[in-house]
């Protein structure tokens, strides 16, 4: 009942924010000194140490008032940000307990939440809220749908995905170098030496006629796993720099091929310029011009 009449009490104070002059039945029996501000900052304070309630306070303002709501904020929260906090704060209270199933409960939740008000949201903000909580699902969607790819490799990670840091890899690195050079660090500190070797192949091995941006240089890649075993990068940088080595000779091939060619067409004018400037040249015609 409590919930319902403070429910009750917000609405009024959004339809008099709306129009000073408001009045309805349903609120015959209360008065409301005029000069009183009330924020909506002050209500959610009666729900200190009571996140549930306040989830359920906040549900019911925004679904039924929405963005008239921030009618009554007075800027001092964003009514929003502030639910999406409610649900977080649930999601990390049955985390410490442990109950996976409320927790996945509890995801579908945020995740509902975010398509429903992403336009409301301040997705930075959000971000922030998913570091602070350490929902790394959260932070794993947001931070591919704002491609923040540097914080998502950090994620991957910190929580030791190995596949998905390839993959990451693979789909950006081409474009942000620097995340190679990352997981590649990272893989040779943790001694996982079959994915250092699975970088090294896409690298050295897989890139087709991508190999032509040079995703990594191979003196850079020395670098990288030089305190690694021998075999490895003998086996997995040995196709990699054959094929630089190859593709530089090609480059080379064909420049000396158009050097010899631009020479030939040089000397070939500076004969016709010669034979011009030394030699007389007859210009016969039967006819005049007229004729």
């Amino acid at each position: 009942e409590a919930l319902d009449l403070l429910i009750k009490i917000t609405k009024f104070l959004i339809c008099r924010a709306k129009n000073p002059d408001y009045t309805s039945p349903e609120y015959v029996n209360y008065s409301l000194d005029s000069s009183k501000n009330i924020k909506l900052s002050e209500l959610v304070k009666i729900f200190v140490g009571q996140n549930s309630l306040l989830e359920g306070f906040l549900v019911a303002i925004v679904e039924r008032h929405g963005d008239d709501a921030k009618k009554i904020t007075g800027g001092e929260i964003d009514i929003y940000h502030k639910l999406l906090e409610c649900h977080l704060n649930e999601y990390a209270e049955n985390r410490t307990k442990k109950m996976s199933y409320t927790l996945q409960n509890i995801e579908k939740k945020i995740e509902t939440f975010i398509k429903l008000y992403e336009a409301k949201i301040d997705k930075n903000y959000v971000l922030y809220l998913f570091r602070f909580y350490d929902y790394s699902e959260g932070i794993k969607k947001l931070c591919q749908q704002l491609q923040m790819n540097q914080e998502l490799l950090s994620v991957y990670i910190e929580k030791r995905e190995s596949d998905n840091i390839i993959k990451l890899c693979c789909e950006r690195g081409n474009e942000e170098k620097d995340l190679w050079v990352q997981a590649l660090n990272y893989f040779r500190e943790q001694g996982e030496d079959e994915k250092l070797k699975e970088c090294l192949e896409y690298i050295g091995d897989s890139m087709g006629s991508s190999m032509s941006n040079n995703i990594l240089s191979p003196l850079m890649i020395l670098q990288i796993i030089q305190n690694t075993d021998s075999e490895l990068k003998i086996k997995y940088v040995k196709n990699y720099l054959m094929k630089e080595i190859q593709k530089l000779e090609s480059s080379i091939s064909e420049s000396k091929d158009e050097i010899e060619t631009n020479i030939k067409s040089i000397a070939s004018f500076r004969e016709e310029h010669r034979k011009l400037v030394s030699t007389p040249k007859l210009f016969e015609t039967s006819q005049c011009s007229k004729c």
